[in-house]
């Protein structure tokens, strides 16, 4: 049995978001290259997980995104290795560096700045990684983004800085 399909129901794009967020939430690589690899699942820059904020907005992840959140830096590197994007530039979508820096995972952040990724760039809300890194209470997350020059005192858009 293949291993994408081990304990996995579903099918359909909806089938595959399930999956692929699956194998994101267990560091599942093998499954997450091998449902890539059978062209179930071709396009990395697919929405697979959403969800709504208490204003009412929906967020969406790509795989780059949640591969950051849950801390997966060997699927990070073979997101980049197949051509994923480390700078995301569509509306209420969550960026790779915010998944990171709100996850409190150093090392993804460094793979980010290491492939070019903009460790400063505000999300559609004006919310930097700095904000994500503070919200959480993540104080070597925010000296390594302060590290790389990041300023610390930029405001969303609702005026709010990170302290």
């Amino acid at each position: 049995m293949a291993a994408f399909e081990a304990g996995e129901a579903g099918g359909g794009a909806m089938g595959i978001r399930n999956r692929v967020l699956s194998f994101m939430k267990v560091g599942n690589t093998a499954a997450v290259k091998e449902l890539h690899d059978s062209g179930e699942w071709a396009d990395l820059e697919t929405v697979v997980y959403s969800g709504k904020e208490p204003d009412g907005n929906t967020w969406y992840y790509t795989a780059m995104a949640l591969a950051a959140y849950f801390k997966q830096l060997e699927v990070m590197r073979w997101l980049v290795e197949k051509g994923a994007k480390v700078n995301e530039n569509r509306e209420w979508h969550q960026l790779p560096s915010h998944a990171a820096a709100s996850a409190g995972f150093i090392e993804g952040l460094e793979l980010l700045k290491e492939k070019g990724c903009d460790l400063s760039k505000a999300d559609s809300s004006g919310v930097a990684p700095v904000h994500s890194a503070a919200a959480y209470g993540h104080l070597p997350t925010l000296l390594l983004l302060h590290s790389y020059g990041v300023p610390m005192d930029v405001k969303n858009k609702n005026g709010r800085t990170p302290a």
